[in-house]
């Protein structure tokens, strides 16, 4: 795997930004991969907790932000592959209680995504597929289907429901 990154900056107190992320699965007879294939880009990842409240096993997530973003999982699961984008995702969370096991989810939001999951026809398949939220999304598709057919949820042909 070939891994390069743009720019990796850690602000107090604990803020992390990463930008630039892009992995590559170099070609390989040896796995099948007769050529280069990203696996991974990455436009930005903004993560910002609260330090205080770490010393008493609480997790305060100011912040977590993902911004365009490329999958590819290519031969990496056997019997499966996930494709897909993501434009945005925002999460936070004022209440995790390490001690306790107990979290609260303040916000969640994602748009202007699309992923593919795709099983191999030997791939056992669920009976359902659970796809639940309570948080409102923009621009966001989500398939499941097999290698051959690429059959997505919402087609009034798909073998698939929902939970």
């Amino acid at each position: 795997m070939d891994i390069s990154v743009e720019r990796i900056d850690l602000r107090f107190p604990l803020n992390l930004l990463v930008r630039g992320v892009l992995v590559v699965q170099p070609a390989d007879s040896a796995v099948d991969v007769q050529h280069p294939d990203t696996l991974l880009n990455l436009g930005s990842l903004n993560v910002r907790v609260q330090a205080w409240p770490l010393l008493k096993g609480k997790v305060e997530v100011d912040d977590i932000t993902l911004k365009q973003v490329a999958v590819n999982s290519s031969n990496l699961m056997e019997g499966m592959c996930i494709k897909g984008v993501l434009g945005h995702f925002f999460f936070e969370s004022h209440g995790i209680d390490l001690t306790k096991e107990d979290a609260i989810l303040n916000n969640i939001e994602l748009s202007d995504t699309h992923v593919q999951v795709m099983l191999a026809d030997t791939t056992e398949t669920p009976n359902c597929v659970k796809l639940e939220s309570h948080t409102p999304y923009s621009e966001v598709e989500e398939r499941l289907g097999r290698f051959t057919d690429a059959i997505g949820l919402h087609g009034a042909e798909s073998p698939y429901r929902r939970c």
